[in-house]
């Protein structure tokens, strides 16, 4: 069967056209595709990219938020969001926690304790040298301060990198430590003045943190070990132990002080108070004995042979008090019938 005229090529045409505008089609498609698809890449990128501002502070936490470079917050516990990376970022620091430096020893985490004799010998105020320990309690009292305003190389050994609380509370613990234990004898240091010292210590350090703005506060300063030198510790023990013997020694004669000097104070009040008695009374006396002759003079001045009279009677009275008296009138005479003891020979004779 035979087509009509032309109609081969006709079909030919028809093809062709339906190609190149499929074809076409294809390539608008593809291009709107891409287009969509780069564009949904570059919308998630650009969220993934917001996420990264998202960030979580912990109760015991403070972030300090900076949007190029200036400080914009200070954030506290909880879920916050700030513009990401490079146009802000953030720092958090542990505000609440108290954490512990070590002065002089270093404590490993299976318990063993080395000494780091760098940081622990130093010289007292009488030239001795000593190895003393320390441990310092410190929390970050401004977030701001903290982060901002020191430049710190960390300490490596202590696990803290570019933070104030690294070299620079290291070596501000040392130069106040040594400071207060150059101006004290050993013997303060070892024994009685450990107290003083480290209110001492804990002063200086605050006051040199404060200047340097470190937004570091002092908590505690605690004394650890405090001894001599291994060469001359053996000495140092003799020493120590005679001065708790005088300490001991000391306080037993207080104790003693205490207890005999109450006691001879009270006897001393008592023989004084039995003195201001017995003064007492004799003044008493003299001054009646005084009043009662001022009388008598005054009677006898009066009648002076009645007065004569009646004293020498009393006085013979006193002088003679069991003896039977008999005071004889003048006028009855001096027979010594008068004196005989008539009323006991009566009684004599009638008992024969």
């Amino acid at each position: 069967m035979q087509r009509p005229g032309g109609s081969g090529e006709e079909w030919e045409r028809l093809l062709r056209q339906g190609r190149d505008r499929f074809s076409n089609w294809s390539s608008h498609v593809g291009k709107v595709l891409k287009g969509a698809f780069l564009f949904g890449g570059i919308l998630i990128l650009l969220l993934l990219w917001l996420a990264t501002g998202i960030y979580t502070v912990d109760p015991d936490e403070q972030a300090l938020v900076r949007r190029f470079g200036v400080v914009t917050d200070v954030a506290g516990p909880g879920l916050h969001w700030h513009p990401p990376a490079p146009i802000a970022k953030h720092d958090t620091v542990k505000v609440t926690q108290v954490q512990r430096m070590e002065v002089g020893f270093r404590s490993q985490p299976s318990g063993v304790v080395s000494t780091n004799p760098v940081e622990a010998l130093m010289i007292t105020g009488d030239e001795n040298i000593v190895d003393v320990e320390m441990v310092v309690l410190y929390r970050i009292s401004s977030i701001r301060n903290f982060v901002l305003n020191v430049r710190d190389p960390g300490e490596l050994d202590r696990g803290i990198g570019d933070r104030p609380d690294g070299r620079t509370l290291k070596d501000v613990a040392e130069v106040a430590l040594r400071g207060v234990i150059g101006q004290r004898p050993i013997d303060d240091v070892l024994t009685a003045e450990r107290g003083i010292i480290e209110q001492e210590v804990k002063e200086s350090m605050v006051s040199l943190l404060n200047l340097y703005k470190a937004g570091i506060l002092v908590e505690q300063v605690q004394l650890q070990t405090v001894r001599a030198p291994d060469q001359v510790q053996a000495a140092f023990d003799d020493v120590v132990s005679a001065k708790e013997d005088k300490e001991r020694l000391d306080n037993e004669a207080q104790a003693y002080a205490a207890d005999i000097v109450p006691r001879a104070q009270g006897n001393a009040d008592r023989v004084l108070n039995e003195a201001r008695a017995f003064e007492a009374q004799r003044v008493n006396e003299a001054t009646g004995r005084a009043a009662e002759f001022l009388a008598i003079l005054e009677e006898y001045a009066k009648a002076p042979d009645v007065t004569r009279e009646r004293l020498y009677l009393e006085a013979m009275e006193r002088i003679l008090p069991d003896v039977r008296k008999f005071i004889l009138d003048g006028e009855s005479g001096n027979a010594p019938l008068q004196f005989l003891p008539l009323t006991g020979l009566q009684t004599e004779g009638s008992g024969q």
